[in-house]
């Protein structure tokens, strides 16, 4: 890439940030309230939807680049579905956030999304099992594709807890996808990832630090969406060269959080479809750290997953193993930081006669 075209994408990204932000100020003024309940970790009545100007932006970028630069572009129809899909979950995910829509409605839209992004756009061919060696999935593709793209829009829903924290690490995890795909040789990835950023960076502005708009399930169930997608994207034949664990790494700290969660709680016998807030970020927070000081440390560990991506890329399949534990091992480090800090404060609290925060 020479350096003019360096300064049309920097350039073209400028755009998207600024229409993403101008977007973000307009849906603030239309005032969707964000109500709190036992669940939320805000305390006041905060406009939400900002989610729209992070998937309209992408949507107006992504279509123009697919219009006036040839690099970039999928084969129409496949574009074409993509965008319906994006659509289609934009409009779906407004409407939760008007209404609040059932978990099981929210499912069947979530759902059928994957399958037609399976079905019409792409889907995994193939995986690189431990040693086993490269697998070929055949029809077991489209499953694990449906399977994989539903899981992370929940996964990124449930992240989406406190000031820009899933803004802050789409914007994180994009730079790092987008330069592992430009390296390669994956433009669609690349130039997508970079339309991605700057989008969420317009929204970026006005959540982090002080969250005067959240995005809402309008942008976590989008980004979600669209990470998944790019990851799927990237690792097929013709679109590029990158990994299909890359992404779940530059998400690892989200998808370790999720599952660890989800199975302590079946340890202890609660019910997971259950609405609660005992993710690792909402224990930390719980514990006396603020929004910044939770969202500045998963930042961090968005950054060493970022440079850990980056090495499993370029690395042996022995040396991904070996990557792939070392940051599972770090994550689980994590997990007990927050839990011996939460014992520490109930133990405290019990000293004192107060009441202790509850924990188990």
């Amino acid at each position: 890439m020479n350096s003019f075209a360096a300064l049309q994408h920097v350039s073209f990204g400028l755009l998207v940030l600024l229409l993403s932000a101008g977007l973000t100020r307009w849906i603030m003024d239309l005032n969707i309230k964000d109500v709190p309940n036992d669940r939320s970790s805000h305390e006041k009545e905060t406009p939400k939807s900002g989610g729209i100007a992070i998937a309209v932006s992408f949507t107006l970028g992504i279509g123009i680049l697919y219009l006036f630069a040839d690099v970039v572009r999928l084969p129409e129809f496949q574009f074409l579905v993509f965008v319906l899909i994006v659509f289609a979950l934009l409009v779906s995910s407004f409407i939760d956030d008007l209404y609040d829509i059932s978990p099981l409605q929210k499912f069947v839209a979530q759902f059928i999304a994957a399958v037609l992004f399976a079905s019409f756009v792409a889907s995994i061919h193939k995986i690189w099992i431990p040693f086993v060696g490269t697998v070929e999935l055949g029809p077991l593709g489209a499953l694990l594709t449906v399977l994989w793209i539903v899981f992370f829009m929940n996964a990124f829903n449930f992240m989406d807890g406190i000031n820009g924290i899933a803004a802050g690490a789409a914007m994180i995890s994009g730079v790092f996808l987008g330069a592992i795909s430009f390296f390669a040789n994956a433009p669609f990835v690349y130039l997508s990832s970079v339309v991605l950023v700057c989008a969420t960076g317009g929204f970026f502005y006005f959540n982090f630090p002080s969250g005067r708009i959240f995005m809402g399930d309008t942008g976590s169930q989008f980004l979600g969406f669209s990470f998944a997608s790019l990851a799927v994207l990237a690792s097929t034949d013709g679109f590029g060269g990158v990994s299909i664990f890359v992404v779940p790494i530059l998400f690892l700290p989200f998808i370790f959080d999720v599952l660890y969660t989800l199975a302590r709680r079946a340890w202890r016998g609660k019910n997971l479809s259950q609405a609660h807030r005992e993710h690792l970020y909402q224990l930390l927070h719980q514990s006396g750290w603020t929004h910044a000081q939770v969202s500045k440390l998963y930042f961090a560990y968005f950054i060493a997953c970022g440079v850990a991506a980056f090495a499993i890329q370029a690395s042996t399949p022995l040396m991904r193993v070996l990557l792939v534990g070392a940051v599972i091992i770090a994550m689980l480090g994590h997990a007990l930081f927050v839990h011996q800090r939460m014992r520490s404060l109930s133990a405290a609290a019990r000293s004192k006669g107060s009441d202790p925060i509850e924990f188990q």
